[in-house]
């Protein structure tokens, strides 16, 4: 027990204490967002020290995670699964533009059964704020 005391003393703790703030705050979480990349017909998703990799063209499921922050559940034919925020393909067209392609091929060849009505939930999102970017741009709005 005397060391935990010692411990409560010190002051780097000491601080965390009169502060009324964890040691282990999570603000640092916002700054550490999904770093996701993607190239031709693969997107992959880094956070914290892991980074997964799926297929776009090979994809079979693509699901809407609901709860305090959305996610979109990918998942491959060779069972590599990749979840990530939707904001992310929504705010970067460059992203989107590489999933969506992968995307249309696994439809194409049949392979994604499990998730087609998210896909084109989530292309209408995109289309529709990317209108409403053309219209703040241009001062229609």
């Amino acid at each position: 027990m005397g060391r935990r005391e010692k411990a409560r003393r010190s002051p780097a703790c000491a601080g965390a204490e009169s502060s009324g703030v964890a040691a282990h705050d999570r603000g640092w979480a916002r700054d550490v967002r999904d770093a996701v990349t993607a190239g031709e017909d693969w997107l992959a998703s880094r956070w914290l020290l892991r980074e997964r990799r799926v297929r776009t063209d090979l994809l079979v499921s693509v699901r809407c995670l609901e709860g305090v922050s959305q996610r979109l559940l990918l998942r491959d034919a060779f069972g590599a699964r990749v979840a990530i925020d939707p904001d992310v393909l929504v705010n970067n067209p460059g992203l989107w533009h590489r999933f969506e392609v992968g995307a249309r091929k696994a439809v194409a060849d049949g392979l994604l059964l499990c998730g087609q009505t998210a896909v084109r939930r989530l292309s209408a999102r995109v289309d529709r704020e990317t209108a409403l970017a053309v219209f703040k741009a241009s001062g229609l709005e």
